[in-house]
C-alpha cells in the first residue's frame, strides 16, 4: 500500500491513504451483502406465501387429518421454494462476479 510506503505522510494523510484504498473493497463487500439480503429475502416471502397458504386451508376444528394433510402442503411448498432458490445460485453468482469485475 503506497500509503504506508511514504515516510513523510502526516497520520492524517495515511489514514485518508487507507480509506481511500479501503473504499473499492467496502463497496463490493456492501454490494454482495445486499444482494445476498435480497436473496434471503425472496426464499423467506415463498416461505411466508407457503405458511399463509396453509394457514388459509386450516379452519378452528381441523381433523388431524386435516392437519396433517396442510403440514404436508405445507412442507412439499417450502421445499419447493427452496429448490427454486436453489437454482437461482448460479444466475445469481455470475451476476455478483460480473458486478464485482466491473468495481476493479
Amino acid at each position: 500500500m503506497k500509503c504506508c510506503q511514504n515516510e513523510s505522510a502526516s497520520l492524517e494523510q495515511a489514514q485518508r491513504c487507507v480509506e481511500d484504498c479501503s473504499a473499492p473493497v467496502q463497496a463490493a463487500h456492501n454490494f454482495v451483502q445486499q444482494e445476498l439480503g435480497q436473496f434471503q429475502e425472496r426464499i423467506q416471502r415463498c416461505l411466508l406465501d407457503c405458511q399463509d397458504k396453509a394457514k388459509d386451508k386450516l379452519n378452528p376444528d381441523a381433523s388431524d387429518r386435516e392437519m396433517d394433510k396442510t403440514k404436508n402442503e405445507f412442507e412439499s411448498c417450502a421445499i419447493r421454494c427452496v429448490n427454486d432458490h436453489i437454482n437461482l445460485i448460479p444466475n445469481l453468482v455470475k451476476k455478483i462476479q460480473k458486478s464485482l469485475d466491473m468495481m476493479k
